[in-house]
């Protein structure tokens, strides 16, 4: 909207900065402590420039009122702010409201523990309880002493708190030292992990999760079908999003192949992730050659999710013909079509 040239006084850029401000979404933001009043209008006449800031400072003027900038818009008036933003702003109003530990609550546990306690006590004395930072302080308190060493339950009941009461800064902690005792932990355990942090779209720490298992010597701690179809349904989660789908693709046909590879017969679950991945990502025929598998090269069969989800591909890519013959034969097998297949 300006233009700063050189050789201009230090007055008129400051000017110039007092206009671009003034019609920019600050403008717009400043609003009254009340809610009832819109907005709360700046006149020139009210910024009195500070003479210790040269360069222009909204915040170093001198106003009759309080500046108070809009939570979710940008400099650019009209335009939302980016998401990063936002996700800076979400955190840091989180840190704000960190919830306070109840001492009387912590101490009160704390005495219900034996002298020399073991890991299944303390598990006993958290799955009762409700608090997740109490628990978490627990956690930690027990962590401090040097002839005590955490079980796989109190890592799983520590996780699972936290991953229920939304503290997910807290459980990062705490699956990092998981992740940093070698050769320790359990299936149940990893999928619990992985469960958390697919739920809280964190899929890249879901991902180093399942690569541990994958580097793990003890046979019960390998990724078993119940993990590979946590990270099927944590990719399909966005399926409204075409783009996005048919970029996931790649990954869950890599993790499909990693299945098989590893000797795990895939369920009627993974199959049917498959053909919707396919589906969503308009790959069809691929979903189609999947299911034409199933009762030959995979021991399960296909069930009505299977036929609904095949049954809206074709549709959609207007092979009306094929989709008729596809519910033709889910009607002989006796499957109740969806509200989405009619």
């Amino acid at each position: 909207m300006f233009r700063f040239r050189s050789g201009l006084g230090l007055g008129l850029r400051s000017y110039h900065c007092t206009a671009k401000y003034l019609t920019s979404s600050l403008f717009f933001s400043c609003f009254h402590h009340d809610s009832n009043s819109m907005f709360n209008l700046i006149d020139t006449h009210l910024l009195k420039p500070n003479p210790k800031c040269p360069v222009f400072n909204p915040y170093a003027y001198e106003t009759p009122f309080k500046l108070t900038p809009s939570l979710w818009y940008s400099s650019k008036s009209g335009f939302r702010s980016s998401r990063a933003y936002r996700k800076r702003v979400n955190r840091r109003m989180r840190l704000a409201n960190k919830p306070v530990l109840d001492q009387a609550l912590f101490d009160e546990i704390l005495s219900q523990l034996p002298a020399r306690f073991t890991p299944d006590d303390l598990h006993n004395v958290m799955v009762p309880e409700s608090d997740a930072l109490v628990c978490l302080e627990l956690f930690n308190w027990a962590s401090k002493n040097p002839r005590f060493k955490h079980s796989v339950n109190t890592y799983h009941i520590t996780i699972q708190k936290l991953g229920i009461s939304g503290m997910l800064e807290e459980m990062y902690n705490v699956v990092d030292q998981l992740l940093a005792v070698p050769d320790f932990g359990s299936e149940p355990l990893f999928n619990t992990v992985i469960y958390y942090y697919t739920h809280a779209r964190q899929l890249s720490r879901a991902i180093t999760v399942f690569k541990h298992m994958k580097k793990m010597k003890n046979s019960e701690c390998r990724p078993s079908i119940r993990t590979y179809n946590l990270l099927f349904a944590a990719l399909l989660s966005r399926r409204t999003n075409t783009h996005i789908n048919h970029m996931y693709m790649g990954t869950m046909e890599c993790l499909f192949r990693q299945l098989v590879s590893d000797g795990i017969e895939p369920d009627i679950f993974s199959i049917n992730s498959m053909i919707q991945g396919y589906v969503l990502s308009n790959h069809v025929n691929d979903g189609l050659r999947m299911f034409h598998q199933m009762g030959v090269v995979y021991s399960c069969k296909p069930d009505a999710v299977t036929y609904d989800q095949l049954i809206h591909g074709l549709c959609a890519q207007a092979r009306t013909n094929n989709a008729r013959d596809l519910f033709k034969q889910m009607k002989e097998k006796e499957f109740v079509a969806s509200s989405k297949t009619y």
